[in-house]
């Protein structure tokens, strides 16, 4: 039975995999993880004008998923939204956050930063738009879908002062606010 389901599972995660693939060009994806007792899954879309990566760069920024704009370099980390997946291990997401937080200010000092509670579907989430002397503003969203899911996630994106960051900012939130926890259950079907 637990060979059916490990089966069953992989079977499943191939036809995700494929409509990831397929759909990864487009405005949304299928974004999954984790094993077979404990995954997970979102939905995010892109908004116009942006491309989402489930597989080419992700590795090389230690990211589940990646949001640029078209004409990205493949290079430059500026504009570039990056979502990370992690077991949960504090109690809730304001520690997380607040870890996080901390860390920043430690690494980089004369950090001033911004603090907002975005809505996410299905999510309790907490925000901070970070500015620097250098003209960079890093944004971070931490969300906890909720009691029954065993991890949590976080977006971030660094955007340089200019033309587009106003226009980024906005992709941002649209991309953080479209991220929809999904629930994935298989069961076997006796033959």
């Amino acid at each position: 039975m637990a060979a059916l389901k490990a089966f069953l599972l992989c079977l499943a995660l191939a036809c995700v995999a494929s409509s990831a693939a397929a759909q990864s060009t487009g405005s949304g994806t299928i974004v999954y993880g984790g094993d077979a007792s404990d995954g997970w899954a979102f939905t995010v879309s892109a908004p116009p004008g942006w491309i989402l990566d489930c597989c080419e760069h992700t590795t090389e920024l230690n990211a589940n998923l990646l949001a640029f704009p078209e004409n990205w370099d493949g290079q430059e980390p500026d504009r570039v939204m990056v979502l990370t997946v992690w077991s949960k291990e504090t109690a809730d997401v304001d520690a997380d956050w607040q870890a996080d937080a901390i860390d920043y200010f430690a690494h980089f000092p004369g950090l001033t930063s911004i603090t907002y509670f975005p809505q996410v579907k299905d999510a309790t989430c907490v925000s901070a738009n970070y500015a620097s002397a250098d003209h960079i503003s890093d944004y971070v969203v931490f969300c906890d879908p909720g009691n029954d899911w065993t991890y949590r996630f976080a977006w971030s994106m660094s955007v340089r002062a200019g033309s587009a960051a106003a226009a980024s900012e906005d992709a941002f939130r649209a991309t953080v606010a479209s991220t929809t926890p999904m629930h994935m259950h298989i069961s076997a079907t006796p033959q």
